[in-house]
């Protein structure tokens, strides 16, 4: 397809939408919406709701503290994890022989230890011989290395791990594939402006920074965080009270104190209250006479 004017492209592009929407819904655990999209749009063969099924699996059950899922996992995909140079059997591993201690079951920890970890000596010595100096620590040490082992946190990262390792067997990127879309368009909208709350532009997805429902730092303003500041070569300024560009026809006009709004917008204002303007954010007033036009290269 070479031309975006065609139906072709118009069906490939709302396609695509549609498999970005179920990857979105999938990724944050709303499988039924996924399928539902995937079903009412017949695209049920072109997204793998199934590898997200098993991703949620594994996922509860480390969660739960239970790494058997996840190490049966790296059982089916052993060549590949080791292709990649992933640690994550070792870390599961590891957890498993810090619950053994946990439990202060040092007869299977020891035994655990030597069966499932001395097998990673060459690449994980340090790691190893820190886990053999566990049996010596109660899980209520106050010693810092040994407290961090015995941290809950460390299932939480065992999730995060497990998830990067699965996305980087399936080809697929860390973040939802509608993410990075949205990344590309908000990298050239974004300015320094949208994060000032007197410059906010009610239409600007940058100016964004809250949900539909209300809920603070969920609008597209918080995924533009990430994002680098546009480009312009040319400038474009937008009127605050008017919301409309400024060009040679719609001249932007200065107060004396710096602010500039539209020709149209100061000239509706003279014609309302006798040949006076206010500036809207300082509430200062003035003779229309003393407003300067603005050329902007």
């Amino acid at each position: 397809m070479t031309n975006s004017d065609t139906p072709e492209f118009a069906r490939w592009a709302d396609t695509r939408l549609d498999r970005w929407l179920i990857d979105w819904c999938l990724r944050n655990g709303k499988e039924k919406t996924a399928r539902h999209i995937a079903q009412e749009k017949k695209i049920e063969t072109l997204v793998d709701i199934s590898l997200f099924n098993d991703i949620q699996r594994i996922e509860s059950a480390l969660l739960c503290h239970s790494c058997m899922e996840a190490l049966s996992w790296c059982s089916e995909n052993k060549n590949a994890l080791k292709k990649s140079k992933s640690t994550l059997e070792f870390d599961l591993r590891l957890q498993e022989y810090i619950e053994l201690c946990r439990a202060e079951n040092k007869e299977d920890a020891i035994v655990y230890l030597q069966k499932y970890l001395t097998p990673w000596q060459e690449t994980h010595l340090p790691q190893i011989n820190q886990a053999s100096a566990l049996l010596a620590f109660s899980p209520k040490t106050r010693c810092g290395p040994y407290k961090r082992l015995y941290d809950p946190i460390r299932w939480k990262n065992l999730v995060k791990s497990f998830r990067s390792s699965i996305y980087s067997l399936n080809l697929l990127p860390n973040e939802p594939l509608l993410n990075l879309a949205l990344y590309a368009g908000l990298a050239s909208l974004k300015l320094l402006v949208c994060y000032d709350q007197s410059t906010k532009k009610i239409d600007c997805p940058v100016c964004d920074m809250e949900s539909s429902s209300g809920s603070q730092g969920l609008g597209l303003g918080k995924l533009a965080e990430d994002v680098p500041l546009s480009h312009h070569a040319n400038s474009t300024i937008v009127c605050q009270i008017t919301g409309k560009i400024m060009d040679e026809d719609n001249m932007p006009m200065a107060f004396p104190n710096g602010y500039v709004y539209s020709r149209e917008a100061l000239e509706e204002m003279t014609a309302k209250s006798g040949g006076t303007v206010t500036c809207p954010r300082t509430g200062e007033t003035c003779d229309h006479s003393k407003l300067r036009k603005v050329f902007i290269s």
